[in-house]
């Protein structure tokens, strides 16, 4: 064992720092419509943060990331079970969507705690059997049919846009493990069609596609988030108006604290502080590769892959919403976004991850490189002899 990953963890600290910051001004005006306390969101999500800080502290120092591989199915089955909770007495319904659990004032969200346990499942799955993507039968079915029933549990509450990313982070790690062209392209034509018909079944989720596709500014209703999005990072220019200076949280633009909070960030801190946030997840990203190439088995390599890809493409869909380069979806900003259930479970899968990063092996040269640098180890004499 030897010292952290302080790069990784200094960029996570941040971010939340970044997080924090954004909630207490996007979240104001919301808290004082609703008659409460201005700085409401901005105290629960500190707790929440401070919480999972102690708690990330010691997963880094005490936690043995083996752990996990070895209880990962119980996990996944308990992870299950509480996806079915939404259903119970216990459940809360908001907006039509069961994806909330209140437990004697605890309220969670089981999906995010599903997303974790699945991809430490199918990193103990890929590690344990070496060669399952290329056996179809005995190997890839049955990791796929894990996959599909809590894909199909998520898909109930229903969360479309999140069991969708669940779907993109298992291809990237069966990409990583080297699934055989046949069974991707075959994969990726399934998955397309049935998504297609899904979203295609419901009448809100086609409008929202076609105004997307066909840039109807004549029927604002359907783009209206877009709108009030793009107004929203447009008034923020190069440097911003400040912070706490923001016109659009004040009812112009929905969800201004959780999924649109990268909109309030562009309108206060403008290009600028926009960018700074890009290029921390950028190095989020790249600190995981480095971890993930350096990770001491394959269980390690395929847990740090899986988590930091979830993270980073979960950001990069935010982003690309906020931006209208993306249809409009439900996916929460990494880090920054108000949430009790993303916020504690984003924290402690970074600390599992920076444990990783205190058990990484430098990799030994390849047989290449040992062939170039060996002559340079020794002195070698050689004899002269002049030529006349």
């Amino acid at each position: 064992m030897h010292k952290p990953d302080f790069i990784l963890l200094a960029v996570v600290i941040i971010l939340f720092f970044i997080g924090l910051l954004m909630i207490y001004s996007a979240s104001t005006a919301t808290a004082n419509y609703r008659g409460l306390n201005s700085s409401k969101y901005f105290t629960g999500q500190t707790i929440r943060t401070i919480i999972g800080f102690i708690i990330s502290i010691l997963i880094i120092i005490f936690m043995k990331h083996k752990w996990l591989e070895k209880y990962a199915g119980l996990m996944l089955v308990i992870s299950w079970f509480l996806l079915l909770l939404p259903w119970s007495p216990f459940g809360v319904i908001v907006n039509g969507a069961r994806r909330w659990v209140n437990i004697m004032g605890l309220q969670f969200q089981p999906s995010e705690i599903a997303r974790f346990t699945l991809v430490v499942y199918i990193a103990r799955y890929l590690a344990h059997n070496k060669d399952c993507v290329r056996d179809l039968k005995n190997g890839l079915i049955p990791l796929l049919s894990v996959v599909g029933v809590t894909t199909l549990l998520i898909l109930l509450e229903p969360d479309f846009s999140f069991s969708l990313l669940v779907i993109v982070i298992t291809i990237i790690m069966l990409i990583l493990a080297r699934i055989p062209t046949k069974y991707l392209t075959t994969m990726l034509l399934i998955g397309t069609l049935l998504f297609g018909i899904l979203a295609l079944a419901t009448p809100y989720r086609v409008e929202r596609i076609k105004a997307f596709l066909l840039n109807d500014q004549a029927s604002p209703k359907n783009r209206y988030q877009t709108i009030q999005s793009l107004i929203s990072l447009g008034s923020g220019q190069i440097t911003g108006m400040g912070l706490g200076q923001s016109q659009q949280k004040f009812f112009f633009l929905p969800e201004p604290y959780t999924d649109f909070i990268f909109a309030i960030l562009g309108e206060e801190t403008g290009f600028v502080g926009t960018s700074i946030v890009m290029i921390l997840f950028l190095l989020l990203l790249y600190r995981g590769v480095v971890i993930a190439r350096n990770s001491p088995d394959m269980f390690s390599y395929y847990l740090t892959t899986g988590t930091i890809g979830f993270i980073f493409v979960e950001a990069m869909i935010n982003i690309g919403v906020v931006t209208g380069t993306l249809p409009v979806t439900g996916l929460p900003l990494p880090f920054i976004s108000y949430g009790s259930s993303s916020q504690i479970v984003n924290l402690l899968s970074m600390a599992v991850i920076i444990n990783i990063s205190r058990h990484t092996v430098k990799k030994k040269l390849s047989a290449l490189e040992n062939n170039i640098q060996e002559p340079f180890r020794n002195e070698v004499k050689i004899n002269y002899v002049p030529q006349y």
